[in-house]
């Protein structure tokens, strides 16, 4: 199982990606070894840390499957048979984030609003073409692997 964080950044929330990239890490090495069942052999959550100004323009996606792929030897993507990825996005509020009073507190509010926005999941357009991927079991790790990084920052 695969966890990627692709969010997108604005000038102002910039310097969180050296963050959000070790929090991926940390992720894909807890996740590396789990299976949940199913075919859901990739995750993205892309939080949206942009200003309003922006999200006036780029409009949250609703959550998405596509064909897993890897690249073959020549580099030529090729699509893995029986294998699925779910691409979702969520609104992160950059007016709360800036309200944080230091760097660890914005820390600790990025891996909340991740924690938040995880029920999104369990909403029946995604649970019913995942087929017997056990969802909650995901979810309820996810949320037990961010607690421990973030008692840690």
């Amino acid at each position: 199982m695969e966890v990627i964080l692709s969010p997108d950044y604005s000038i102002k929330t910039g310097y969180l990606q050296i963050f959000i990239k070790h929090l991926q890490t940390s992720l894909n090495e807890a996740f590396k070894n789990k299976n949940y069942g199913g075919h859901l052999e990739r995750i993205y959550i892309g939080p949206m840390l942009l200003e309003p100004r922006f999200l006036a323009v780029l409009k949250v996606r609703k959550p998405k499957f596509h064909k897993h792929m890897i690249l073959d030897e020549h580099g030529e993507r090729t699509i893995v048979a029986n294998k699925i990825e779910l691409e979702y996005e969520y609104v992160v509020d950059v007016n709360q984030l800036a309200e944080q009073p230091n760097e660890k507190a914005q820390r600790a509010f990025i891996i909340d609003e991740i924690k938040r926005n995880l029920d999104r999941l369990m909403e029946k357009d995604i649970t019913t073409k995942i087929g017997d991927f056990d969802m909650s079991g995901f979810i309820s790790d996810l949320r037990d692997e961010l607690n421990i990084i973030k008692s840690k920052l």
